[in-house]
């Protein structure tokens, strides 16, 4: 969650710093006194710069799980060892509140406050859709432009801290430069990558580009890049809530198509890897077709016939779904639109959800 100040952090200052002023919370109020900075030794400091003040800084020490209330000489005059599972609440509540609906609003990061540090709530996310494909670039453009919208206009979303970058790509390999670029561009203004999304072909073995892959690709002249390829990316991960998503087909799949054989999928492949820790990564449990529902499959044919004209109006996103159910997911079918089938979500290896769709910046999958 996005800030720093806390109830119980306040409640124990509250007894050292109490003849500073009439309101002992005073001294680490909104936007008053306080600065953040990372130090070494695995501490992060909240400075306060009130000269009147005997206490110039909380320290949290990771790896001890204290809180230390610092004096001018940097020397501790209280410390309070954090208890497992202990509740930290806001003040207030969390302005963010819109992007974690399963939380209480008054929430402290999650409860895990000595992991999920994000003290300026920037944000960036990252699009990519490829193009120079024989069929499919009019979906994944507007598939990604709809994503961007959908992030744009939640109520969490603030152009001045935040931002969406769409890309276009035909070689896989150029996304760790594509990602690289932008991170170096944006987060000194932005801060760190909460999203990145893949629209594209896809398979068992990952995103499809329009080239072969020119470096670590999954075969001789493939169109994939492989496991190798992804892990040498520097994302820039925000310190929790980060999310990859694939939108091509069987890229969240662990069952080979057509077969009851367990092969595991993509998308948990890469969530296994060291630069997705604790990063939420998903993929598409079936085919993928474009819908103007994120829910259910719903088309119609100017978008089978004339892509260019039909993608240029109204939603679009890529949904799972069966072949079978062409003619049941068209408008003017008598049928009911098919549901559509769920993505998959991984997390450091393992099975952590399956949903659908967001319409919203907090999170690409609603599981």
């Amino acid at each position: 969650m996005k800030h720093l100040v806390f109830l119980m952090a306040i409640f124990f200052l509250s007894g050292v710093a109490s003849a500073q002023s009439d309101n002992p919370y005073s001294i680490f109020g909104y936007k008053t006194y306080v600065s953040y900075e990372l130090g070494q030794n695995e501490l992060l400091y909240i400075r306060n710069s009130d000269p009147k003040s005997e206490i110039v800084g909380l320290a949290f020490d990771i790896e001890r799980k204290q809180i230390l209330f610092l004096n001018g000489k940097d020397s501790t005059v209280k410390s309070y060892t954090l208890q497992p599972n202990e509740l930290f609440r806001w003040l207030s509540t969390d302005p963010h509140a819109d992007k974690y609906p399963s939380l209480s609003p008054y929430c402290f990061v999650a409860n895990m406050p000595i992991r999920a540090i994000d003290p300026d709530g920037k944000d960036i996310y990252i699009l990519f859709a490829t193009t120079g494909n024989q069929r499919g670039d009019a979906m994944f453009g507007a598939a990604a432009l709809t994503r961007q919208r959908n992030i744009e206009q939640s109520s969490g979303f603030n152009p001045a801290r935040d931002k969406v970058v769409v890309l276009q790509v035909q070689d896989m390999a150029q996304i760790k430069g594509m990602v690289e670029k932008t991170v170096g561009a944006y987060s000194s203004q932005y801060g760190s990558t909460r999203e990145v999304g893949v629209f594209s072909h896809g398979g068992m073995q990952g995103p499809t580009g329009s080239v072969p892959t020119s470096q670590n690709a999954n075969a001789s002249g493939g169109y994939q890049m492989s496991t190798e390829g992804w892990s040498g990316i520097n994302f820039n991960w925000t310190a929790s809530g980060g999310s990859f998503t694939m939108y091509g087909c069987n890229t969240g799949n662990d069952v080979k198509p057509g077969t009851s054989q367990w092969v595991g999928s993509f998308a948990r492949q890469l969530s296994q890897l060291s630069n997705f820790n604790g990063v939420q990564v998903a993929g598409q449990s079936t085919y993928s077709f474009p819908s103007y529902s994120p829910d259910t499959r719903e088309t119609n044919l100017t978008r089978s016939l004339m892509p260019g004209l039909g993608f240029s109006v109204g939603d679009t996103y890529m949904v799972g779904g069966s072949k079978g159910n062409s003619s049941s997911a068209l408008w003017f079918s008598p049928m009911a639109s098919p549901p559509a089938a769920p993505m998959n979500v991984y997390m450091n290896g393992q099975t952590v959800g399956s949903g659908t769709q967001s319409t919203t910046s907090s999170t690409p999958i609603l599981y």
